[in-house]
């Protein structure tokens, strides 16, 4: 019983995770009706940007020769979401916007291109060596003899204040509404005079914030690289696909199915095969359910 319960908890932070990139998929998504593959390298940016300021980089990285400064954890986490942000508008109005005047589909596959893209970047800046970091807390958490560490709980209080941010932004703000508007009717939208543009612009920016914080709360967890953008990408775009695509908080639903799956599979066949596993039972799930759990028929 115990075990089980380990495993929940466990499933329930790393599909947290899946859920915040599967969110900025989906953000992305209802006001382009692009997908951007590309979300998980605002995972990795963010992630690497805070490994940097904290000195956390090996001297193999372009960065590590230059005489930055050793920041408080705050401060380090503050500069890097807003440098993400930076990333992601040069993203988008460099590419997306452009690639977007010919269809949501070119959009879409233009992201592929970014992902290669970044990641070379990113061996420019942070080399090509592999990183472990400390938690950010020390302490553990005890429920029904299973115990969490501080990071994990961390995850989950991340996750939660995020969705609940999102929730009073969608449905008590105008600007909000304006883009739940757009999603829905983007035509319509545009007789009212709300500009499509900008609310893609916005778009990008929640969701390369949503993917920094993600990066940067599960970095204790997990090893860092220039490309772990990429094993986020397909479990998060999975999540994505399972809770809906174009809903915004079924995503996180689906991060944590997806996430659960992923550890009781782990725990109780194999770790060697549980992502074997796991997308084979995605596959059998959307078979019965193709729009997902919380998507419409079109």
């Amino acid at each position: 019983m115990e075990l089980l319960i380990q495993l929940i908890l466990g499933g329930i932070s790393t599909g947290s995770i899946y859920g915040l990139i599967a969110i900025g998929y989906n953000v992305v998504y209802n006001s382009s009706r692009m997908v951007n593959f590309s979300q998980g390298e605002f995972f990795t940016f963010g992630a690497m940007l805070v490994l940097t300021f904290t000195g956390g980089l090996a001297s193999s990285a372009a960065l590590a020769h230059l005489p930055l400064p050793i920041l408080p954890l705050v401060i380090a986490i503050l500069i890097s979401v807003m440098a993400t942000v930076l990333l992601a508008l040069a993203a988008e109005r460099l590419v997306f916007r452009r690639a977007l005047k010919f269809s949501p589909f070119a959009a879409s596959n233009a992201s592929f291109g970014m992902i290669f893209l970044l990641q070379g970047v990113y061996q420019l800046i942070f080399g090509r060596d592999y990183y472990f970091t400390s938690s950010f807390m020390k302490f553990q958490v005890q429920f029904m003899g299973a115990t969490l560490a501080s990071q994990a709980v961390l995850v989950l209080l991340t996750a939660i204040g995020i969705v609940l941010i999102l929730w009073a932004y969608f449905f008590r703000t105008s600007q909000g509404l304006a883009m739940r508007a757009g999603a829905e009717n983007p035509d319509a939208a545009r007789i009212l005079g709300i500009s499509t543009t900008n609310l893609v612009r916005l778009s990008f920016i929640i969701a390369s914030v949503i993917g920094a914080l993600a990066g940067i709360v599960i970095a204790p967890m997990v090893i860092l690289g220039y490309d772990s953008g990429l094993a986020m990408t397909l479990k998060a775009f999975a999540a994505a696909i399972l809770g809906g695509l174009g809903n915004v908080f079924g995503a996180m639903v689906g991060g944590i199915v997806l996430g659960l799956m992923e550890a009781l599979a782990g725990g109780y066949i194999s770790t060697l095969y549980k992502d074997a596993i796991v997308f084979s039972l995605l596959i059998l799930i959307l078979l019965y359910r193709p729009t997902g759990i919380f998507g419409k028929s079109a």
